[in-house]
C-alpha cells in the first residue's frame, strides 16, 4: 500500500467516521484471511464491497485469473475516484455507489451471478434494515457454491455481534481471529444455502 493511500485513507476516516468504521486501511494479514476462501482457478466475477483505497482489491489482483474480474462498490466517492488509477488494472470494474443497490449494480454491468463477495463494511454502524438489505442481495447474487467473507473488529463485537447475523443467514458459517491488524479483527466465511 502506498503512503499516500494512507494519508487518504485517515483523512476520509476523519471526515466520515461512522461511514468509513476505521481509521486505517486493513493489513495484509486481514486482506489475505478474507480471500482465503475464494477458488481464483474457477471464479470469474467477485465483488467488493467497501474496497476503500484498496489494500484486499489489490491482493484480490494479485490471485485473481487473467479471464476474471472485480466489481468493486465504494460509496466515499475520494476513495471510488481514485481506486482505478492507483491501481491500473483492466480487470478491475469500480463503481461509486452503495452496497444496498449491489442488485441494480450488478444488473447495469450485466452480471447475474458471483463467485464471491469480499466486504469491508461496517455492519456495526448500520442500521438493521441496511445489514438485511445488503445480506439478502449477498446471497442472492452468489452461485450456488459461492463464497461470502466478512470481517468485524474485536473492539466492535460488544455493540454488535454480526457473526450471529450471517449464521441465520447462510448455510455454512466459519470464524477465524486476525490479531496482526489495527486493531484485531474476526473474519467470518459464508456459504450460499442450497
Amino acid at each position: 500500500m502506498r503512503s499516500t493511500d494512507t494519508a487518504v485513507f485517515m483523512r476520509e476516516a476523519l471526515r466520515f467516521p461512522v461511514s468509513t468504521a476505521s481509521v486505517v486501511p486493513s493489513s495484509g494479514r486481514l486482506s489475505e484471511a478474507l480471500i482465503r476462501p475464494i477458488d481464483f482457478g474457477r471464479a470469474r466475477t467477485i465483488v467488493e464491497l467497501g474496497p476503500g483505497t484498496g489494500p484486499v482489491t489489490r491482493h484480490l489482483l494479485g490471485r485473481l485469473h487473467p479471464a476474471a474480474r472485480i466489481i468493486a462498490i465504494e460509496m466515499n466517492a475520494v476513495f471510488a475516484s481514485r481506486l482505478p488509477d492507483g491501481i491500473g488494472d483492466k480487470r478491475l470494474t469500480v463503481v461509486h455507489g452503495r452496497a444496498e443497490r449491489m442488485r441494480d449494480t450488478l444488473s447495469r454491468l450485466s452480471v447475474s451471478r458471483v463467485d464471491a463477495v469480499v466486504s469491508s463494511l461496517g455492519f456495526t454502524v448500520m442500521s438493521e434494515r441496511q445489514r438485511t438489505v445488503i445480506l439478502d442481495q449477498i446471497r442472492e447474487a452468489l452461485v450456488e457454491d459461492g463464497v461470502f467473507s466478512q470481517f468485524q473488529y474485536l473492539t466492535s463485537l460488544l455493540r454488535f455481534d454480526a457473526r450471529r447475523l450471517l449464521e441465520a443467514r447462510f448455510r455454512s458459517v466459519s470464524h477465524s481471529l486476525v490479531m496482526r491488524n489495527l486493531p484485531p479483527a474476526c473474519v467470518s466465511v459464508c456459504r450460499r444455502p442450497n
